[in-house]
This record gives structure tokens, sequence and C-alpha cells, in this order.
């Protein structure tokens, strides 16, 4: 828009929430473990650190189509210089709300039929829920600020790979990386090893000791 000698510009983005109830987790994912912890208590928004022992579990269309979308994107941001995008994610548990998708031009909008797992393999809690996501904050290019914050994190932190201000293609790989482990097909369930019981009906033979008695 333009007034005068004042020119301004816009974004107009769709609402990554459209549809969505009562929300019980949001997270602000960039794919970095650099500053990215925050206190549940005290912050509505979660960060990668927080969202360290989830996974979330979808029918393998959605999968593929989530990922599908994220690289086309990714790869346009990247083709223009920009990095520090987050994909916002929303979990709205179904135990609390009544929920029917809304029709959007988008089969990624509207909010997709998930599961969530936290806690890893040993005793995970998994649920029933509704997962809102989009990317955000699409318009921080990679300019003369962030390549000396990258120049200072990478000589004083270290952890080069995990530091958040690296250059876009770079960052769009580790966000890819990090999201293909994250949002799963349902398909992608480890399956437990069947071990043969004959193995156990075997004896062990004795095991000799030096020493003692």
């Amino acid at each position: 828009m333009k007034c005068g000698s004042f020119e301004t510009g816009f974004v107009v983005m769709n609402n990554v929430f459209i549809g969505a109830p009562n929300l019980d987790v949001m997270y602000d994912l960039k794919g970095t473990t650099e500053d990215r912890w925050v206190d549940p208590t005290k912050h509505s928004c979660l960060k990668d650190n927080n969202f360290r022992g989830t996974t979330l579990f979808t029918s393998d269309d959605i999968a593929r189509t989530i990922h599908a979308q994220l690289r086309k994107d990714t790869t346009f941001l990247q083709g223009r210089g920009i990095m520090d995008y987050s994909l916002m994610v929303a979990i709205a548990r179904k135990e609390h709300v009544e929920w029917t998708q809304t029709a959007t031009w988008s089969k990624l909008m509207g909010g997709l039929p998930s599961t969530e797992c936290e806690g890893g393999t040993v005793a995970p809690v998994s649920r029933s829920c509704i997962v809102f996501l989009g990317i955000v904050d699409m318009l921080v290019t990679y300019g003369v600020k962030k390549i000396a914050a990258n120049a200072v994190k990478s000589a004083t932190i270290g952890w080069v790979s995990e530091i958040d201000t690296i250059p876009p293609t770079p960052y769009a790989e580790r966000f890819r990386s990090f999201l293909t482990k994250k949002i799963v097909g349902d398909s992608a369930v480890t399956a437990i090893t069947n071990v043969p019981p004959e193995i156990f009906e075997t004896p062990m033979p004795p095991m000799s000791r030096s020493g003692g008695t």
C-alpha cells in the first residue's frame, strides 16, 4: 500500500487454527535445540525441547502430503534466502472436544486426525487428537545481522549444527529432517521383533570362572 512517499507491504496468511476447538497444547518448532525450551507453567506456546518426547502419528497418506508440502514450501523459502521460520503445531485432545473438520481449500487445513505419543519406548502415553499446523514467521532473510549472529554463536557456543542462525539451505534441510521424525505415518510404528521360543529351550552351557570356589 502506498501513501504519498511511504510504501508498506502486507503479507496475508491463512489462519493456521481455522476450525480449531479449545487447544490443549501449542508448539513453535524450528528443528533446533538452542534456546528451545520454555517453562510450560509460564508460556502458552512451547518449543522444540518441550516437544522432544512427543511423536505425532497420522495416516500414511496425510503424512506423505504433509512432508511433500513442507518440502515445496521450504524449497521456495530457501531459494529466496529466508530462514528462521517455524512450524506451528497445535493439538486438541479428543477426550476434551467435539470436532468436525472444517472444509477448506487445502486438505491440510482445518484439523488432521492424529495420535499423540509421549514418553518414548518406556510406558508411552498415546492420545487421540486433532492437529492443526502451518509454517509461520517467513519474513526473516539471512542478512548481515543473521550472518554476524551465526559467526558469534559458532565461535562461542559450538555445536554449530544446532544453533538457530544458520544459512537458508542447511536451515531447510534440518527443519525437514526433524519433522520427518516427529510427524510420521501409522505404518512407521516399530514392529516388535519375535524371538523364536526354541532359543529359550536350549540351556546355556556352563560358564567357567577363574579363581574362587
